[in-house]
């Protein structure tokens, strides 16, 4: 029985792997180097996580058939292994049907929580701007720590 070829390709650093929004038509195995996983804000971006050696991702889509919740990048000369959209369902359609709902739970919970990222840090700002208006402390830890010398 012939053994099925993987799909390799060495990236640089700093290239992009896919973007958020896309359509993910395969996951990613890390045969050697580093990949970033980035969530664009309104201004900037925040790096969610770095993914090294024998690690997985673009997975996500694969599971929920959603688009890309983020980007990815090489952080250093990164080689990757293609793991297919026909290759994953293949694996998935024998995994225990409970299973495979949990891991559909799974991935809606990263999703919302990655949303709540995206909202979360103009929350917080307008939260510390009205604490700094009011006169309240942001940090009332800070003070106690001044006043027993332990700064």
């Amino acid at each position: 029985m012939a053994e099925a070829v993987l799909e390799r390709r060495t990236y640089d650093a700093g290239e992009k792997i896919f973007n958020e929004g896309q359509t993910g038509n395969h996951a990613y195995i890390i045969q050697s180097g580093r990949v970033e996983i980035v969530k664009a804000m309104e201004d900037r971006e925040i790096v969610l996580g770095t993914i090294s050696e024998n690690g997985i991702f673009g997975e996500m889509a694969l599971i929920d058939d959603q688009l890309r919740m983020a980007s990815a990048r090489a952080a250093e000369v990164t080689t990757l292994i293609f793991v297919s959209r026909m290759m994953f369902e293949q694996k998935m359609t024998k995994t225990d049907p409970f299973v495979r709902g949990l891991l559909k739970i799974l991935v809606g919970n990263i999703r919302s929580l990655s949303e709540e990222l995206v909202r979360g840090p103009s929350i917080l700002d307008e939260l510390t701007k009205t604490a700094e208006i009011t006169g309240a402390k942001v940090n009332p830890e800070d003070d106690a720590e001044k006043e027993s010398g332990a700064v």
